[in-house]
């Protein structure tokens, strides 16, 4: 839209007609997919791999089906499914508060990824049930999305411990990039490359639409006392950002220097600090003047508005 107007007005008409046509797909798949039981006992939603799946190959197809023979016919169950999501949920065609959404990663996390072969293999005396917390990853680190997932979701533990555990097992720490394979080396494909940085790089800094979050995800012990956060030039889609938090929480404070980018100014602009206690923030100020743009619940202070350096303390 930028470069070629017309052209890009064509092909946004064309993009939402395609999205409409999406919806009713989706809602189908979704309500004829059978509901699963999961470790509490609920039955919830499953988003089948494909619009024409009813629920998971791993349940429809016979255990000798040759599929996805080096990792086995559910891989593509969790994998498959956690793409589609990520892909409907910035869309709109499924909403981060439908049921079905958590239903959905319930059942990856609780069927398909808390018992599998290869944890087993890379774990001998794994137990599922005392092990559960080492769990929340498949086969190929570089295929899955359920960090991703979380991510867009904001449900920051769960991203925290399904990306951390896909480092714990896969990690090339030669060059910081995961391994095709979790069980042997073979650091083979591009995305497998790209994808440990390109969650690294939205736990810091990280588009939403229009809107730009800035230490949306960062892990609660990067803010103890005197620990700092800083970012320094991160390309975005609105410019070039900045900005760095400073904690000094045993005084009951967190500070932070912002660099707002300024080519295409993001509509928001949301700043989270995670207490390494989780306490909530009882009052904030931006640029020495108190404000009430924060939510205590959620630890974002909101920067909308503003240009240029901004300077943010909040206190506890």
């Amino acid at each position: 839209a930028d470069v070629a107007p017309k052209l890009g007005a064509e092909l946004a008409r064309e993009a939402e007609l395609y999205r409409k046509d999406l919806q009713p797909v989706i809602e189908e798949a979704l309500t004829l997919s059978p509901v699963m039981q999961t470790q509490d006992g609920r039955y919830r939603s499953f988003h089948p791999q494909g619009f024409h799946d009813r629920g998971p190959l791993a349940c429809i197809l016979p255990e000798t089906a040759n599929i996805y023979s080096h990792c086995g016919p559910y891989h593509c169950d969790y994998l498959v499914s956690a793409a589609a999501m990520e892909v409907w949920l910035p869309l709109g065609l499924l909403s981060r508060d439908d049921p079905r959404v958590e239903g959905n990663f319930d059942v990856v996390e609780d069927v398909f990824l808390r018992d599998h072969p290869w944890l087993h293999r890379r774990k001998p005396g794994y137990d599922p049930n005392r092990d559960w917390l080492g769990a929340g990853w498949g086969y190929q680190s570089g295929w899955e999305r359920m960090p991703d997932c979380y991510l867009i979701l904001d449900d920051i533990p769960s991203f925290l411990r399904s990306w951390l555990n896909h480092c714990a097992v896969d990690i090339n720490l030669g060059n910081w990039t995961f391994n095709e394979h979790t069980t042997f080396a073979a650091n083979d494909k591009s995305h497998g490359n790209a994808v440990f940085l390109s969650n690294f790089r939205k736990m810091l800094v990280m588009e939403i639409g229009d809107a730009l979050w800035l230490a949306r995800a960062t892990p609660r012990a990067w803010l103890e006392q005197g620990k700092r956060i800083s970012v320094k030039n991160s390309p975005t889609h609105f410019g070039t950002v900045s900005y760095e938090i400073v904690s000094d929480v045993d005084n009951g404070r967190i500070t932070a220097t912002v660099e707002i980018p300024s080519r295409r100014a993001p509509k928001e602009v949301f700043l989270r600090f995670r207490h390494p206690k989780a306490a909530p923030i009882k009052s904030i100020t931006v640029n020495g003047r108190e404000s009430k743009d924060f939510d205590k619940d959620r630890e974002v202070i909101s920067l909308n508005g503003l240009k240029g350096t901004v300077a943010v303390r909040a206190n506890y």
